[in-house]
């Protein structure tokens, strides 16, 4: 497979269910959760329709069966002047900005190379869409693909954009950008055992006002949120760091650097106190290139610098 040469890949017969684990440790879970995930859409892989998928257990590198059959060339309706081309990251390094939701990601992606546009698995797929949609956010009206190049608010998140793409009902002038589209219904937080879920306005059974309760600010009462019922408890999207900036990049992987002994670990936050070994940036809690044994941290930007190639099969 092109997205993974440095060993060959097996398909498993079952994928493994996250029941089977649920008597482990929190850390043992965890790590079982962070291992199945697809490196190419960068979604779970733990679900019952994932009957099949392709595992490197050496590298904890996993594909879907679907993924691993995704055409190489696409044509997407919302960009029809040219061609699609399914792209797989060179590099552990290669984190990229989706153009239509926009998310960071270090999944594969389908590229427009003369406009230098390129899209995740995800939101090509959704792009995809082109017929009217049902949607919890909006039941009034059925939703269409939506592209605009003037300014836009976002009726979910509140932000104004320009040029973005996303969700459209002309007939009430609502609009949603592909990123909030796209949220998941349902998310967990490790301190709840209850289900987090996605609501949206107006709220008439909580005349309160909303507070974030992890950046302790007032949630608009106007927009989207995740709350949980049991313990009446609400949260901004954005905070929860399974669907903040990078809800969309598989932590973990391992790089090997140059003038370094060890492989450096990709991490989502650096240690306080923390610099870059290059260029000295103060990483405090920021996204990083870390070798525990020494304590050493790489920025993205000197990681991406100093990493030396991969040695592929076809190689050996």
């Amino acid at each position: 497979m092109d997205s993974h040469r440095k060993h060959p890949l097996v398909l498993s017969e079952k994928v493994q269910n996250l029941d089977e684990i649920k008597n482990t440790t929190n850390d043992d879970q965890e790590e079982a959760k962070a291992l199945l995930v697809c490196d190419v859409c960068i979604e779970p892989i733990c679900s019952s329709d994932d009957l099949h998928y392709y595992a490197c257990v050496e590298c904890g590198y996993f594909v879907h069966l679907t993924c691993s059959n995704l055409p190489h060339k696409l044509h997407i309706p919302k960009h029809p002047q040219h061609t699609f081309s399914l792209t797989c990251k060179s590099s552990a390094v290669g984190v990229f900005i989706c153009g239509a939701c926009p998310w960071w990601t270090n999944a594969s992606f389908y590229n427009c190379e003369p406009c230098e546009l390129s899209f995740c698995i995800k939101c090509a797929s959704a792009s995809m869409i082109t017929s009217s949609v049902n949607y919890d956010g909006h039941k009034k009206h059925l939703l269409t693909q939506f592209q605009s190049s003037d300014l836009t608010r976002c009726m979910a998140c509140g932000y104004i954009y320009r040029g973005g793409f996303g969700f459209a009902c002309e007939d009430c002038h609502f609009y949603v950008c592909y990123n909030c589209a796209l949220l998941p219904p349902a998310t967990t937080q490790r301190w709840d055992k209850h289900p987090l879920f996605l609501i949206y306005p107006p709220y008439y059974e909580h005349p309160e006002v909303f507070y974030c309760v992890l950046c302790e600010t007032e949630i608009n009462p106007n927009h989207w949120m995740y709350h949980c019922r049991e313990c009446d408890y609400s949260l901004h999207p954005w905070c929860i760091p399974q669907v903040n900036l990078f809800r969309r990049v598989k932590f973990g992987c391992s790089l090997n650097v140059n003038n370094h002994s060890h492989p450096l670990t990709h991490v989502p936050e650096a240690k306080y106190k923390s610099f870059c070994g290059s260029c000295n940036w103060r990483l405090d809690w920021e996204e990083a290139f870390e070798c525990d044994s020494c304590k050493f941290y790489l920025c993205p930007f000197c990681a991406r610098q100093r990493e030396l190639p991969v040695v592929t099969i076809n190689e050996w």
